[in-house]
């Protein structure tokens, strides 16, 4: 099995940058197999850090997921978020692994200066088996939950905002980094909270991903870079997730969503 780390845009792995809008982007095993939930149901354990970054921090959480739950002609899981103490990040074989959403307020190395970080851990077929999403907490870095609208003079991110973007990796989608309207586009503004409702490209992936017929899943070019072998049965492949964004390629200050 592999595991899917979230990395910077400073970092020598890129996923790629599709021609256009309408060019959803899959994560994918080297062999080219799109990762995708083999379950009906997949339960996050929200921890205590979580619920104490926000009062509104679970529905935000909610929301984010249902925005995916909404998508017409997809045959996806449903997301559910539980309270309870959250394993430690990432897989461990013949052992009882949680799927978790936390936060860490000082900081998440693997995340760096990323907003939030998802980890992956799939096997050959693609089938995803566990996922940790973590807020990334820095140094005068602000979320909350602010109103269904963009707020251009807040310095707060939007935490469903943040999530709905996350969420996406969950199920298995890679950034579209052709238009800054897509819930995956890699960058996120300050009091921005459009990315909490789908643009029909972010819909589009999903329905590959988990359409209602019984035709395979389709393949979507996907760049990743893979780590060495190690002496346990699993070993990681790194993915590009949320990194802070250049100031001269957005028009204030920005950081990118993974």
């Amino acid at each position: 099995m592999r595991t899917a780390l979230g990395i910077g845009l400073a970092a020598v792995v890129w996923l790629g940058m599709p021609d256009s809008a309408s060019a959803f982007v899959l994560h994918t095993t080297a062999a080219g197999v799109p990762l995708h939930w083999g379950v009906d149901t997949i339960s996050m354990v929200a921890d205590a850090s979580f619920a104490d970054l926000d009062p509104g921090a679970r529905a935000a959480a909610r929301g984010a997921f249902a925005a995916w739950e909404g998508v017409s002609g997809a045959q996806r899981p449903q997301i559910d978020v539980v309270d309870g103490p959250a394993d430690e990040v990432g897989y461990r074989v013949g052992e009882h692994n949680q799927s978790t959403i936390r936060y860490a307020p000082g900081g998440f190395a693997l995340a760096g200066e990323t907003l939030a970080i998802t980890v992956l851990t799939f096997d050959a077929t693609g089938t995803i088996l566990d996922a940790d999403i973590v807020v990334n907490g820095r140094p005068g870095r602000a979320f909350g939950v602010l109103e269904d609208e963009e707020e251009e003079t807040s310095d707060v991110f939007d935490l469903q905002n943040v999530l709905a973007h996350e969420a996406g990796h969950l199920l298995g989608l890679a950034h579209n980094n052709a238009d800054p309207a897509l819930t995956m586009y890699y960058e996120i503004q300050p009091g921005e909270t459009s990315k909490r409702h789908l643009h029909p490209d972010d819909e589009q992936g999903l329905r590959a991903l988990y359409p209602e017929t019984a035709e395979p899943i389709a393949t979507v070019p996907s760049c990743a870079a893979s780590g060495p072998q190690g002496s346990a049965p699993s070993w990681a492949t790194a993915l590009l997730g949320l990194a802070v964004a250049g100031a001269a390629r957005v028009r204030r200050r920005a950081v990118a969503a993974r």
